[in-house]
């Protein structure tokens, strides 16, 4: 398997990187440590120091790797940010991108890195917030508190079969978040909906009931219990609430694409996304393979190095 961590030469992108090589050498797995830098024309693009600086860089990120790690490798890419980390991470059948938080908006409406590679790359994402955790666990700590936003249909059996894999280095207890809508549960059984309290509350023990083989189906070695909630106007802040109230770790979503601002805007994953305070691991809806990268997306040298 291999692990892709993005960096922009930042704190945040810091911390990513610990985790990824943390997580890399846990389990013995390649690890490449990509820079993307904004597009250039290709006549300057031949020429600019501005590539061989970013290859640099990104040498020096990871120069005092772990060892264990089955290799790693660097990358300075030129060209659009998402695309060009989605066309890297299917050249090299990457398995995760690990990010530091670039959220950085200066207007809801603008487009961030977050908004780009949760739109563009079409492969499970960890957007690393708090990395100590994550760096406890992975060296025989705790187990690691993770909470699965899950709703009823595919995106669920995306966001528990990723978990399945999380739980391949190291033991992890897990919440099961479902915010369900009465009106909805009450239409799927025929029933005539209500706003009784009583009838709620039978409808909360039938919906808990429900769950019990999503529950049973978790990964071994950890807790795991499932959290109800009745749905109210911003499931995003139930999600967010909970996920503080629970006091996880890391909070795992599925994600879709959004093909405009507004879409973005009403979107849970990504209110989820933006705003949590803990990691975040967004699992995308399967999509084909990006085409390979063009030779000039590259840099104006060669491309990747192995670390010393």
């Amino acid at each position: 398997m291999t692990i892709v961590c993005a960096t922009h030469f930042t704190h945040s992108s810091r911390a990513a990187q610990r985790v990824a090589v943390a997580l890399a050498s846990a389990r013995q797995q390649r690890l490449l440590i990509v820079n993307v830098s904004e597009d250039l024309p290709p006549s300057v693009r031949r020429r600019a120091d501005t590539g061989f600086a970013a290859f640099d860089a990104v040498e020096r990120e990871v120069r005092d790797v772990d060892p264990r790690c089955a290799g790693v490798r660097s990358a300075a890419l030129t060209g659009a940010f998402g695309p060009t980390l989605w066309r890297f991470c299917s050249e090299h059948a990457a398995s995760l991108l690990i990010i530091g938080d670039s959220n950085h908006l200066t207007s809801a409406l603008e487009r961030n890195a977050l908004d780009e590679v949760a739109d563009e790359v079409g492969m499970p994402i960890l957007v690393v917030r708090d990395e100590a955790p994550l760096l406890s666990w992975l060296r025989g700590g705790p187990p690691l508190r993770v909470m699965l936003a899950v709703d009823r249909g595919p995106a669920a059996d995306r966001v528990l079969a990723w978990v399945h894999a999380l739980a391949g280095y190291g033991a992890v207890s897990i919440v099961v978040v479902h915010v369900w809508s009465p009106r909805d549960e009450y239409a799927r059984r025929g029933l005539e909906a209500t706003d009784v309290d009583d009838a709620h509350q039978r409808m909360a023990t039938t919906v808990r009931r429900d769950f019990g083989p999503t529950l049973a189906n978790l990964p071994p070695g950890g807790t795991s219990r499932l959290h109800l909630e009745i749905g109210r106007a911003h499931v995003a802040d139930q999600l967010l609430d909970a996920s503080v109230a629970e006091q996880v770790d890391l909070l795992v979503v599925a994600t879709h694409p959004s093909a405009n601002a507004l879409s973005r805007l009403g979107s849970v994953s990504r209110n989820v996304l933006e705003l949590a305070p803990m990691s975040v691991v967004c699992v995308p809806e399967p999509r084909a393979a990006a085409a390979p990268l063009p030779p000039w997306a590259e840099g104006p040298a060669r491309r990747t190095g192995r670390a010393t």
